[in-house]
């Protein structure tokens, strides 16, 4: 009995979770927590390998998340391994918005610093957004890309400038530096309904 209490509990823990974040009810996912082996983090390539693949049901295109929001997906997936893209690859990109705005934005990796300070770049953003030092932005993943639930943290952006078009506005995301630390991972995986 104190084990059914004890999911029972935990399922109103998540129910409440879900509609803080205001994830969204028609795409649901399951996780699947792994350790990474290998971290590849120099100016070519921003990677990491877990100890789980396609024994786990992991598939090509998942998304991955670290305590401190979203990390990546899934790039090549074995058995018992699988290999994560990190958001900071300039080869990512995703589909994203900032909180309190559900206007699509596009975010693109853009590497790790020197000195260790993971960035991305944010684009297309509308030109009434504005940004400051003393109030940044948070930009969060949107669920129109698909691998991850809508409001999981990507990074925070202290200043927006006009892109070369004209139409727009861009601006350098920060990442949390926390991102070269990872030891540990959770693997999402879109349910079927």
């Amino acid at each position: 009995m104190s084990e059914i209490k004890r999911l029972q509990s935990l399922e109103k823990t998540i129910s409440q979770l879900n509609k803080t974040i205001k994830l969204d009810p028609s795409k649901r996912f399951r996780s699947v927590n792994a350790r990474v082996t290998i971290r590849k983090m120099n100016g070519w390539w921003q990677q990491m390998t877990i100890r789980k693949g396609l024994n786990e049901s992991i598939s090509l295109g998942d998304g991955v998340l670290f305590d401190e929001g979203a990390l990546g997906r899934i790039i090549h997936v074995d058995s018992r391994s699988s290999e994560i893209e990190l958001i900071t690859n300039p080869n990512f990109r995703i589909v994203a918005h900032f909180e309190k705005d559900n206007r699509p934005v596009t975010y693109q990796g853009n590497g790790i610093n020197v000195g260790g300070q993971a960035h991305g770049l944010v684009m297309d953003v509308p030109h009434d957004i504005k940004t400051s030092k003393k109030k940044p932005l948070k930009l969060v993943t949107s669920s129109l890309g698909g691998n991850f639930p809508k409001g999981i943290p990507i990074g925070v952006v202290y200043e927006l400038e006009g892109d070369n078009n004209g139409l727009f506005k861009m601006g350098k995301v920060i990442i949390n530096k926390k991102i070269t630390e990872v030891l540990e991972v959770a693997v999402l995986s879109e349910l079927e309904n």
